[in-house]
């Protein structure tokens, strides 16, 4: 796979959730990504109004919304290689989710994106699961090394392993400067093949898609 596209040593493909249309958020598409072998699984986290960590697409969940975490969590933990991106929609109750994770022996395979500089903070007093700081790559970014190294230099410092970004706008120059730096560059939502072509150029650390079927035919 690696020597195909000369990608990262540990590059990864991400099953963003509800791929390949099955029900986003729920342990039925999660079952199927580990049925797949999935590298990594993302879900989307929130929390119920009592706290509760609860899979969904939205900042919270009211009173009952949501398919509880821990049910997911069980699947995940059933198989071993498989890793967890767990894509925060809110911050309110991060210590649940990383009491949850833990509770699993999930914590060497669990890790945190939707984490903006804003959220930073939170992360880090409630929470010693990794994270990656999301930032959509701008057009002036993609084409200047100075702000790229500035970039990198950010996310060193606020603790982040790594960077999260749109696609669209990654190219070599990023995935050149973070690599220098040390640090990973995952990438999201690519789901076409012409698209995942032009990616897997730049040498990114991860892709995350809504068609790993399409991603993984070309990896070969």
């Amino acid at each position: 796979m690696n020597k195909k596209f000369n990608l990262p040593e540990g590059f990864t493909v991400t099953f963003h959730a509800g791929f390949m249309n099955t029900p986003a958020n729920s342990v039925e598409s999660v079952k199927k990504a580990v049925e797949m072998n999935a590298d990594v699984v993302e879900i989307d986290v929130t929390f119920r109004d009592d706290g509760t960590p609860v899979i969904v697409h939205a900042s919270s969940a009211g009173k009952s919304g949501g398919v509880p975490l821990d049910e997911v969590l069980t699947v995940i933990a059933g198989h071993p290689t498989c890793r967890l991106n767990i894509d925060m929609k809110s911050v309110a109750n991060i210590a649940a989710v990383d009491a949850a994770v833990k509770a699993k022996g999930l914590e060497g395979r669990a890790f945190y994106t939707g984490i903006g500089k804003g959220w930073v903070d939170a992360v880090k007093q409630n929470s010693t699961l990794p994270f990656y700081l999301n930032h959509s790559i701008s057009f002036f970014e993609s084409k200047s090394t100075r702000r790229l190294t500035a970039l990198a230099e950010k996310v060193r410092s606020c603790g982040a392993c790594g960077l999260n970004s749109n696609f669209r706008r990654v190219n070599g120059k990023v995935t050149g400067v973070f690599h220098n730096y040390g640090l990973p560059v995952s990438v999201w939502t690519c789901n076409e093949e012409k698209d995942m072509l032009r990616m897997l150029k730049t040498r990114p650390d991860n892709i995350t898609t809504r068609r790993p079927d399409r991603l993984l035919d070309l990896l070969g």
